[in-house]
Order: structure tokens, then C-alpha cells, then sequence
């Protein structure tokens, strides 16, 4: 089974707004669905239903010692790049208590055998996919949306993902909840 922790995303009038802009674009690009919206803190790929029970004890162990912490949802961009975007996605403002908690997931996933992201944590929510002949089109709502704030959001839970690629359209399915410290009085 394919698993990820996440933290899920709210759904904004801004937001809404620019997935309903995305949709309109026409073919070839998929927004993404609202109850699809989450923040990758860190994938682990296909994982044997055996090392569940630990990643949930990872995942309990880990959220106990982060508080709860606000991200700022602003900005868009694209990957790979603007000539060829494929992933549509809205930026998470630079945050020290996000990267801790991700420093800290990484670290103790080590410990079973998952290896720390080569390429370090990059904090995106992923709007839509696209093909590359949206180039242009693209290129202009990125600069229409640079600095545009989509939300505000309290993260006060951390969750355990598996995601269900044999189903179509892909479902995510939450296989446990983790409490940030604080939650009560957030």
C-alpha cells in the first residue's frame, strides 16, 4: 500500500476560486478535488501492511512533542518548470514549526528503513495536473496569483494516508490521527 503523513488542507473561497479558474482552463488540465486537498509532510511509497502498527507509533510518538501551528497558504507555481508544467500547485510560507515537525517525522522514519527525501522538504499543495501545452496560460495565472494569500490555517492534526491508486478517480483514505500538543485549547 502506498502511504504518506499529511496534514489536510480547508477549503478557502480564494482557493475554491482558483480550482474553479483551474477546471475552466479545459483539457488536458485536472484540478485537483476539495477532499483531495492536503500538505505532503513526508511519502513513504509502498509499504508493507505489517509496518503499519509502526508508522501509527511513529506518527502518535512524533505529533506528542510538536504544538499545534499556523500555515500560510500563498503564492503559485508549477513543476518541473513554467515551460512544461505538469503539477499546478499553491506555496506554504516558510514556517520553523513545520520544519521541525517534518525534520522530526524524517528522523524517526529512518529508524525502520525509510530513507530522509533526497531532495529536502519543499511545502506545496498540489492544485492541479496539467499537460504542457498550457504553458502560456499558465505562465499568466502564476503571475496573477504570485503573492495572492489563500488562507490562513490552524494545523492542529497529522495524518496517516494511504493512497488508493487502484480506484479511479485515486482516493486517499485516513488510516490514523495524530494530536499536535495543544490541540484542546486550539
Amino acid at each position: 500500500m502506498r502511504i504518506f503523513f499529511s496534514v489536510s488542507i480547508e477549503m478557502t473561497g480564494e482557493m475554491e476560486a482558483l480550482l474553479r479558474r483551474l477546471a475552466g482552463m479545459g483539457r488536458g488540465i485536472r484540478a485537483v478535488r476539495e477532499e483531495k486537498l492536503h500538505l505532503t509532510l513526508k511519502f513513504l511509497g509502498e509499504v508493507k501492511a505489517d509496518f503499519v502498527p509502526l508508522l501509527e507509533g511513529i506518527l502518535d510518538e512524533v505529533v506528542s512533542r510538536h504544538p499545534c501551528f499556523d500555515l500560510i497558504l500563498e503564492g503559485m507555481g508549477v513543476f518541473p518548470n513554467e515551460r512544461q508544467p505538469r503539477i499546478v500547485w499553491v506555496g506554504v510560507k516558510e514556517n520553523a514549526a513545520l520544519n521541525a515537525l517534518v525534520d522530526d517525522l524524517q528522523t524517526a522514519c529512518q529508524g525502520p528503513g525509510f530513507e530522509r527525501d533526497q531532495y529536502g522538504f519543499n511545502p506545496h499543495i498540489t492544485v492541479a495536473r496539467c499537460q504542457a501545452h498550457h504553458s502560456r496560460e499558465m505562465k499568466a495565472l502564476i503571475e496573477e496569483y504570485e503573492s495572492t494569500v489563500f488562507a490562513t490555517q490552524r494545523v492542529s492534526t497529522v495524518q496517516l494516508t494511504q493512497s488508493m491508486l487502484e480506484e479511479q478517480p485515486v482516493r486517499y483514505r485516513m488510516m490514523r490521527e495524530g494530536a499536535l500538543k495543544g490541540r484542546e485549547e486550539s
